[in-house]
């Protein structure tokens, strides 16, 4: 934009014509202005010539007509919608951003807990040229965890750019046991369930709660949301039956957690 950057010369060495092309990111900064960013370019071809007794001297041929490239400016990203809840993720998979940036040469990641209990931020940094991290990578991370998830590209002059909106990410765990507050449905521990929830993922108006031969009983269940919010109150007899219809046409999708005394089980709804 008539302004000059000082930056530095860019040049490579190639074999053939084919073989002239780079990441764009490698020579012009990323744009982290709100307005395109417009660069004048020329594009000479130098030469390395030797001479009678081998030494070489650079020849630079008449440059070409002048152009110019336009940077727009670097909108952010995000964690990609299949890895955010109410999916779960097993801890030996891995996750990606929503889309790739060019001038990036790879990407910071930061997890913030949320469930069953809120924890300070953890911050890790994903492979070079790579937009995939795997979940074994995050120092820390647990079955049965909700985080909120920002990633920010680091571009290839070493500068990061803006964090993008958090997303939920829901790792995956089994049948999980609640601490002492009854009035809360903290998750603790993975424990043997003493009732599954069919279907499980639902996309229907109602799953059955179906206790196992043996299993404690108790009269009554309640379920919460992802803020530890209650939103329904069952009232069950055991004695009478070892199944119980839950209706979920009132609940939003999204995950839930179902209670039944010190039994936790995770309720995905996708419609």
């Amino acid at each position: 934009n008539g302004t000059n950057l000082n930056l530095t010369p860019w040049s490579f060495t190639t074999t053939s014509s084919s073989s002239v092309v780079s990441r764009i990111g490698s020579i012009f900064p990323a744009n982290q202005t709100a307005t395109p960013i417009v660069y004048q370019v020329n594009v000479p071809a130098v030469y390395s010539v030797p001479d009678v007794l081998g030494n070489l001297h650079e020849l630079t041929a008449t440059s070409g007509s002048a152009c110019s490239v336009t940077m727009s400016s670097e909108a952010t990203i995000a964690l990609r919608s299949a890895d955010r809840c109410p999916a779960m993720k097993p801890l030996s998979s891995y996750i990606s951003i929503d889309r790739t940036i060019c001038a990036a040469e790879k990407y910071e990641w930061e997890f913030s807990q949320v469930l069953p209990v809120a924890q300070a931020a953890i911050r890790v940094m994903g492979g070079v040229n790579s937009s995939i991290l795997m979940l074994t990578n995050v120092p820390g991370i647990a079955n049965g965890r909700t985080y909120n998830v920002r990633v920010r590209p680091v571009y290839f002059n070493g500068t990061k750019g803006e964090w993008g909106t958090a997303q939920c990410l829901s790792t995956a765990a089994s049948g999980m046991i609640v601490q002492n507050d009854n009035s809360n449905p903290i998750i603790e521990t993975v424990v043997t369930p003493t009732f599954e929830i069919y279907p499980n993922p639902t996309s229907g108006e109602q799953v059955q709660l179906i206790w196992k031969d043996g299993a404690d009983a108790h009269d009554e269940v309640t379920v919460w949301d992802l803020q530890g919010k209650r939103v329904m109150n069952l009232s069950f007899n055991q004695s009478e039956s070892n199944i119980l219809t839950l209706p979920t046409v009132g609940l939003a999708d999204g995950v839930y957690f179902v209670r039944c005394g010190q039994t936790v089980q995770r309720l995905v709804i996708n419609r």
